[in-house]
């Protein structure tokens, strides 16, 4: 296989992985909390944008769930037939025409609400436009695609807050962004230093200074200067249109964290991917019912614990390892199961790993600082391979620089999650900061299941046998030429590197 397939294959792996990591991401507590729902066919959801795409689905599985949903379209026929689509599957789907750029649709839905339902108690801001596609960065549109991305959805929720039911529940406020207006991508992200830290600041935050923002790069639309103004590469009006109401979201979540009980309001935004809709033209890679999951999740869960107000805005980096620690995991490999007791002790530059294979042998791994690393097994098989590497055993810091993929359910747990070179998905725990999932870009996955900080083997533990030290006889078969030795994080690691 040459290079240029193996990257494509890399490529194509990834994007499954990417693809498996957002899978719906309620943990087992979180559904059991769900069975006991708080809402009923009385909940009044708002999606706006929802006569196809993303919108409809979301407005489908809400009203799915039992809730009354309002969709809501610019086209008041096409509004009405995705409608008619829902109420016909026995659905509590009501139909009213917005546009969210225009306030005096806005007025006329708020009214019609207010009188109709006494209020809302969910919105979900998913309208929104883009007009570039593939390779494309036009700016041709920039006022509209800000203007509906951001100001749209800014006006929504200023008319729709005063409107929010009271709850013991709280009310609810989900608005469909995108990554693409992080403030510290690596790729696309605004170029100003000043001006990205002054919108990560939440003490310096403010309505003014994001409409400052996405105003200045409007004026540079008309005069011709963008291009030399330091904002994002990529879909340059888009990806700055949802920065903007990802920074919104922030400043409203905090400011909404002071409602009293009773009258409680929750802000979240979230990125649906790369969806197979009109707006990607049908290129993504996710379907629109994976896409509207996590809407629907940050809509319903019982307890509001995800709040954009605790999101930071940068990125979290990867908790290095304790200097000294014992972790038990089970590991998969092609469908072998093994159980590895894994020893990591840096102030002695040492590395073990003893794997108990399901059914089979119990093979043992240590790997020095200065490059050797000995896998055999203390049976009458007397079975042993040295290998050379050029690099020593994994620093505690061997994560730095890692690319955070945001944050995912594993195993129960809430994880931050991100992945390095092309070698590994690693998932740690956000309450603890303990690593509870590895997955490996070979098909290797590993659960942790338990990790001691601390705990040190004794020094008699980490040394090879003396057979190990005799010279292999010529030809003769080795762990390592029987494709069964021991498969750890830092051999995976040494190889890629």
């Amino acid at each position: 296989m040459g290079k240029k397939e193996m990257a494509q294959e890399r490529r194509e792996q990834r994007r499954q992985e990417i693809s498996l990591l957002r899978t719906i991401p309620y943990s087992d507590q979180q559904r059991r909390k769900m069975i006991f729902s708080w809402w009923s066919n009385e909940t009044m959801a708002v999606v706006t944008g929802s006569n196809r795409g993303i919108g409809f689905e979301i407005a489908h599985q809400l009203a799915s769930h039992g809730l009354t949903v309002v969709l809501t379209s610019r086209e008041t026929r096409v509004g009405e037939e995705a409608t008619k689509i829902m109420q016909e599957k026995g659905l509590n789907v009501v139909f009213h025409q917005l546009d969210i750029v225009d306030p005096a649709s806005i007025e006329t839905f708020s009214d019609w609400i207010k009188e109709n339902y006494g209020g809302l108690d969910i919105l979900i801001n998913n309208a929104g436009v883009n007009f570039n596609f593939g390779t494309d960065n036009s700016v041709e549109y920039a006022e509209t695609v800000i203007r509906t991305n951001y100001f749209g959805t800014k006006s929504m929720i200023k008319a729709m807050i005063p409107l929010m039911k009271p709850s013991p529940f709280g009310a609810r406020i989900v608005n469909v962004t995108s990554r693409l207006g992080r403030l510290n991508g690596r790729r696309n992200r605004i170029a100003n230093v000043s001006l990205r830290q002054q919108l990560e600041d939440n003490d310096s935050l403010s309505e003014e200074l994001i409409d400052s923002t996405v105003n200045s790069f409007l004026e540079q639309v008309k005069n011709g200067t963008w291009e030399s103004g330091g904002w994002p590469q990529v879909f340059t009006d888009y990806s700055l249109s949802k920065l903007a109401a990802n920074a919104y979201t922030r400043l409203m979540a905090r400011i909404l964290s002071d409602q009293p009980e009773g009258h409680k309001m929750y802000m979240n935004c979230y990125c649906p991917g790369w969806v197979k809709t009109a707006m990607t033209d049908w290129a993504g890679h996710t379907s629109p019912e994976v896409a509207a999951d996590t809407a629907v999740w940050l809509a319903l869960i019982s307890d509001q614990f995800v709040s954009a107000l605790e999101i930071d805005s940068t990125d979290p980096i990867p908790s290095p390892w304790p200097h000294q620690f014992h972790a038990t995991t089970i590991m998969n490999y092609t469908g072998g199961l093994r159980q590895v007791d894994l020893w990591y002790d840096w102030p002695n530059k040492r590395y073990l790993h003893i794997n108990q294979y399901q059914l089979g042998k119990k093979l043992y791994g240590v790997e020095w600082q200065n490059g050797t690393s000995f896998y055999f097994t203390l049976d009458s098989t007397e079975e042993c391979t040295i290998r050379h590497f050029p690099v020593g055993i994994l620093r505690p810091n061997w994560l730095e620089g890692a690319n955070y993929m945001g944050q995912r359910y594993k195993d129960g747990f809430l994880c931050n999650v991100w992945d390095k070179i092309d070698f590994i998905h690693y998932y740690e725990d956000v309450a603890t900061q303990i690593p509870v999932y590895w997955h490996f870009y070979d098909g290797l996955i590993e659960h942790i299941i338990t990790f001691e900080v601390g705990k040190v083997l004794e020094d008699s533990k980490w040394q090879a046998p003396a057979y190990c030290f005799k010279e292999i006889e010529k030809g003769k078969k080795t762990l390592q030429d029987q494709k069964v030795q021991d498969h750890s994080l830092l051999t995976s690691f040494r190889e890629k590197i």
